[in-house]
């Protein structure tokens, strides 16, 4: 299959957002925000990029740019190549595996460059906050989207955690990412979707 990962992606995410305003005629679907991690922060990144219709953008440990991924390498490889010699793998996920661009940097560069939200910024026009881990296999791909958007001006937000990796899991860093990620929400989204998420909260039981 030679179809690309980027095209058309929010366009699928509004028909579902726009089927659910259907269903639902109380919600507040007209300025959503969008909010996933890992590939799926990749996935709300991109999405942000095709369509000025969203608020705002979260994203926890997001790929930013598959030339990056392509020619990623576990740093723990230089201790022990045998053990964490991770460029195969990288190199399957980018070319067919889960980012699917169907090609080689070399020979399709400008497939890796227009599904990287990173080299599609200047189309960014939501407000983006990120979240990443300093022991994740790649936070210069999210600093590099991060300053970008700050060299244009725009709002963004770039928060690094100290010994986390992929996944943010000590307690009290994963209080402060939803603090901040909720803050950030309260902030930058239209006053009629923050009255509805308001009236959605209820007392922990």
């Amino acid at each position: 299959m030679d179809q690309e990962p980027a095209p058309g992606l929010a366009d699928a995410i509004l028909i579902a957002v726009d089927a659910a305003g259907a269903q639902q005629p109380g919600l507040a679907t007209a300025r959503p925000a969008l909010w996933n991690s890992s590939f799926g922060g990749w996935g709300v990144l991109m999405a942000a990029t095709q369509s000025a219709r969203f608020s705002a953008v979260i994203a926890a440990a997001p790929i930013t740019d598959f030339v990056a991924v392509h020619g990623e390498q576990n740093l723990a490889a230089i201790a022990d190549p045998a053990m964490f010699f991770t460029a195969p793998a990288s190199q399957a996920y980018t070319e067919t595996g889960q980012a699917r661009v169907n090609g080689l940097p070399w020979t399709a560069l400008d497939r890796y460059i227009r599904n990287s939200p990173r080299y599609q910024t200047d189309k960014l026009t939501a407000p983006v906050l990120m979240f990443y881990g300093d022991l994740d296999f790649n936070p210069i791909q999210a600093m590099a989207l991060f300053s970008s958007l700050r060299r244009q001006g725009k709002d963004a937000e770039l928060v690094i955690y100290r010994g986390e990796s992929h996944i943010i899991l000590a307690p009290d860093n994963v209080r402060d990412l939803y603090a901040r990620a909720f803050a950030f929400l309260d902030a930058v989204m239209p006053a009629s979707a923050r009255a509805e998420r308001a009236a959605e909260i209820r007392p922990s039981q």
